[in-house]
């Protein structure tokens, strides 16, 4: 019995699947028939990565704000990568339900001045500003592009420059990685309040774990916890960083049963 599950960046519901920040495509039918599968599978690679926080104690993941797990509620699982990956896993009978959306496209709300500032800037670039514009390392490059020039330097660094510059020293880099995690906390409130995940957030992907040595000095929590009158019910949701660098690879295998 031949199988492959497939986890792939992007909506994956038709023949044709076209993986979102790539160029690849490929047709459901002509990948079973070219590789002789009996049966294929093809995931959201956050549906992935959300089927492998099922069970904590499967992946390394440590707790960056505390909180009383409610198990009978959702879980948030929320990643910035090339893109920003978004999924949830609702309790039901049968094992959990997860939710396979495109959670990174939908429109960032700026509350601070420097958001402000940052959308209005990007809104000249692009028709549809997103949270994905900023929560990635496409969008660590805009935030950073963005300080520098408004702080007169004309530069334009990769995310991994930026990151490296961030956890060396003070600056525009750990400023704009700054403003990345606090942009994340604000999208990641926003996700759970509209799915009532009150079990908790577990962030993923390949940059967060990179920058964890800056989330306690950064906006992460008073960002999340904000919410005019539900802030005292976010100050109750734990979130966790997932640093389980195959966990996507788990959770399309999870993605079987």
């Amino acid at each position: 019995h031949h199988a492959l599950s497939l986890a792939v960046a992007g909506p994956v519901n038709d023949q044709i699947v076209d993986v979102s920040n790539n160029h690849w495509r490929f047709d459901k039918t002509r990948l079973l028939e070219r590789l002789a599968l009996d049966k294929l599978l093809v995931i959201n690679d956050f549906t992935a990565q959300a089927l492998a926080q099922h069970n904590a104690a499967d992946g390394d993941r440590r707790q960056i704000l505390d909180g009383i797990e409610d198990s009978s509620a959702p879980l948030l699982v929320i990643g910035p990568g090339t893109g920003l990956g978004v999924s949830a896993l609702i309790p039901v009978v049968h094992g959990p339900l997860p939710v396979e959306g495109e959670g990174g496209h939908v429109g960032m709300s700026p509350q601070s001045a420097d958001e402000m500032a940052l959308f209005a800037a990007l809104r000249h670039e692009v028709g549809h500003v997103s949270a994905e514009h900023f929560v990635s390392g496409p969008g660590l490059e805009n935030i950073h592009r963005f300080l520098a020039n408004s702080a007169g330097i004309e530069t334009s660094l990769s995310a991994e420059m930026i990151a490296t510059s961030a956890l060396r020293e003070e600056g525009v880099c750990r400023d704009a990685v700054n403003l990345m995690i606090g942009i994340l906390g604000a999208v990641m409130r926003d996700h759970v309040l509209t799915l009532g995940c009150w079990r908790g957030a577990v962030i993923t992907g390949g940059i967060m774990p990179r920058l964890q040595s800056l989330i306690n000095s950064s906006p992460l929590k008073q960002r999340f916890q904000s919410a005019g009158e539900m802030s005292h019910i976010l100050g109750n949701v734990p979130v966790w960083l997932s640093t389980d660098p195959l966990a996507g690879l788990k959770g399309a295998q999870a993605a079987f049963s």
